[in-house]
């Protein structure tokens, strides 16, 4: 009889045992890195600084790499700043010169890009560190999202598991989930959409999965699912341009929630009104400042002036075909200035993931009834969201980066679970890939932090 209960109960333990990893993980990097060494992190600082002296951050020359960013992000995280009672202050990033010529130069310098033996550098360093505590907190909530959005699809109680093993053992998401970054918001949103697109897509209760319907037999209410998509929605206009790549998707979750035609158009409408009343505001700002609801003119203009080095001319079918997918192939797991692995372990890492993904759609033994087409079809429309995020940056710059595409790693993690489920692989084996992963980023933290000098 225990034995029986602590078998039903190890999904949960193993599950619990793998925040506590993406946990101890996250924070040790935290503690470990320098502030402003992560991508952009004193400009993200910035726009927190100035919200939390109670000004708005403009587009103005001078104003950083992310000053065309939405506010979303940095005033909760302003907010966060001020309830602990930490008066605002802008870091003072001085670079190391002779680091960054080497690092241009091709090498892979063991150095960082700024200094760190300056006056303010303890003072920089507590305030950093306490900013980088809501990412740690967002990266929970995305793994969770993303278990609870494998948990409808599954018939396993393994596949929650290992789906959040899957985000988890990502070693660059590790690294941004421990930075203050705006990313890791659109990354939690998109794990909220994941679950809600998921759970609107499964509405109808066909194939033997859960419905949404009440203990008195009736429906629940259709507005419900909608309405929080809406609230998605306006969450990822509010928090950065890339993460309206993934509305498609919830959209057609949406509209997969109904019955018929009509409940299909009446599930879109809730979303679009909830979204727009909540994010119109902002959309109306832009189009009166910029002529544009997104103002993505604005922004290239913007960045054309602060770093014209990112636009440089490259021809686009090198960008399409050469550095996008060179930046794909390593960046999504882990890539730096001072580190990249060797070429076969990108390979075991990118053969693991397809391998689950391709066991979701090709035919074979499979261990009950199937998933149905419009949760894999909603899946599969996310992850091109994300993929498609950075094939359009790397179109227009040099400067696209793999944690573009991690908005849509709920999904793909959703979906590599799901295909080792239903090709019958062993539970053991289905968590090499975390497993690894999870190895793969102490082993970073060694390699890319620890052993870094000023």
């Amino acid at each position: 009889m225990r034995r029986a209960k602590t078998f039903r109960s190890a999904p949960r333990l193993v599950l619990a045992a793998i925040i506590g990893v993406q946990v101890t993980t996250a924070m040790a990097i935290l503690l470990l890195k320098p502030p402003g060494e992560p991508n952009d992190e004193i400009d993200h600082v910035r726009n927190i600084q100035t919200i939390a002296e109670g000004h708005a951050y403009e587009m103005k020359p001078g104003s950083g790499l992310e000053a065309n960013q939405p506010p979303l992000y940095y005033v909760l995280v302003a907010g966060w700043q001020r309830m602990l009672g930490v008066e605002p202050k802008v870091p003072v990033a001085v670079p190391n010169r002779d680091c960054q010529v080497r690092n241009l130069q091709g090498e892979r310098p063991a150095c960082w890009l700024l200094r760190h033996d300056t006056v303010d550098e303890a003072e920089n360093k507590r305030l950093v560190r306490l900013l980088r505590v809501p990412s740690v907190l967002l990266a929970v909530a995305t793994t969770l999202f993303t278990a609870a959005a494998a948990r409808r699809l599954g018939r396993s109680r393994w596949t929650p598991v290992v789906a959040a093993g899957v985000v988890v053992g990502v070693t660059r998401f590790e690294f941004v989930s421990a930075a203050v970054t705006n990313d890791m918001l659109v990354n939690a949103l998109a794990a909220a959409g994941t679950y809600l697109a998921v759970a609107a897509a499964t509405a109808s209760g066909r194939q033997g999965l859960p419905s949404l319907r009440n203990s008195s037999g009736g429906q629940k209410s259709s507005v419900a699912v909608p309405a929080a998509l809406g609230v998605v929605v306006a969450g990822l206009l509010l928090t950065k341009l890339t993460g309206t790549l993934l509305i498609p998707g919830l959209v057609l979750a949406a509209a997969l929630s109904g019955h018929n035609r009509r409940e299909a158009l009446r599930a879109v409408a809730v979303l679009v009104v909830v979204s727009l009343a909540l994010s119109g505001w902002w959309l109306l700002r832009n189009l009166d400042q910029h002529g544009d609801p997104l103002a993505v003119a604005a922004t290239a203009d913007y960045l054309r002036n602060e770093v014209p080095f990112v636009f440089a001319s490259v021809p686009a079918a090198e960008r399409a075909f050469e550095r996008v997918p060179n930046e794909l192939w390593s960046g999504f797991w882990y890539a730096s200035y001072h580190v990249r692995w060797s070429w076969w372990v990108y390979l075991l890492f990118w053969t693991l993931t397809l391998g689950g993904v391709v066991g979701v759609v090709v035919p074979g033994k499979r261990s009950g009834p199937g998933t149905p087409r419009a949760a894999i079809a909603v899946l599969g429309v996310l992850a091109i969201g994300g993929l498609a995020g950075l094939w359009i940056i790397g179109l227009q710059t040099i400067a696209a980066q793999a944690r573009h595409v991690y908005p849509a790693l709920p999904a793909i993690a959703c979906l590599v679970a799901l295909g080792l489920e239903r090709v019958r692989v062993p539970v053991a084996a289905r968590f090499v890939l975390p497993v690894l992963g999870m190895v793969a980023s102490w082993a970073v933290i060694v390699s890319d932090v620890v052993n870094i000098s000023d």
